[in-house]
């Protein structure tokens, strides 16, 4: 992915490849999963989760020193 890409993830076919674990007393998402795989994604990714749909959407940002994710055990 580029900056300023977006793609979006149906609900089902993420949760069938990618299962919610427990771990370090935290629930972990498909997402989570997903962006804790990517090395230096908490600086240049995040995702949004459709609440009607539930399906969810990864984005690209520009490398700016912001940080745009967080994993659920640094909460």
């Amino acid at each position: 992915m580029q900056p300023g890409d977006r793609f979006t993830v149906q609900r089902g076919a993420l949760e069938e490849s990618i299962p919610s674990i427990f771990h370090n007393d935290v629930w972990f998402t498909p997402a989570d999963r997903v962006l804790g795989n990517i090395i230096g994604s908490a600086w240049t990714h995040s995702f949004h989760v459709d609440d009607r749909t539930g399906d969810v959407t990864f984005r690209r940002h520009e490398e700016t020193g912001e940080r745009f994710y967080s994993a659920p055990d640094r909460r």
